[in-house]
């Protein structure tokens, strides 16, 4: 995983399937979760997206610079209360 490969082909490169370089991919790597301070003002998109945790996902946007903060997995309101409540409170009163 030094390289710049996608799964695909590391799939055909050792012969193994897409799902099983996936379980490989997630049982060994662990990536940290990403901290992102809160703008004051924040835009907000739901989209049809694959997932194994719903089928529409929740964007959040800087309206102000136009970038994508975060994209949380899925739009329901204990995703959203999880993802929101890991920002100190003094952030969310933003």
């Amino acid at each position: 995983m030094k390289e710049n490969y996608s799964m695909a082909s590391i799939s055909r490169m050792h012969g193994l399937g897409k799902n099983t370089i996936y379980r490989i991919f997630n049982e060994n790597i662990h990536i940290p979760d990403r901290f992102y301070h809160l703008s004051s003002v924040i835009s907000i998109d739901e989209f049809k997206a694959t997932s194994d945790k719903g089928t529409y996902a929740f964007n959040i946007v800087d309206p102000i610079t136009g970038k994508t903060l975060d994209i949380i997995e899925d739009r329901k309101a204990s995703f959203l209360r999880n993802y929101f409540l890991r920002f100190p409170f003094h952030e969310r009163k933003k």
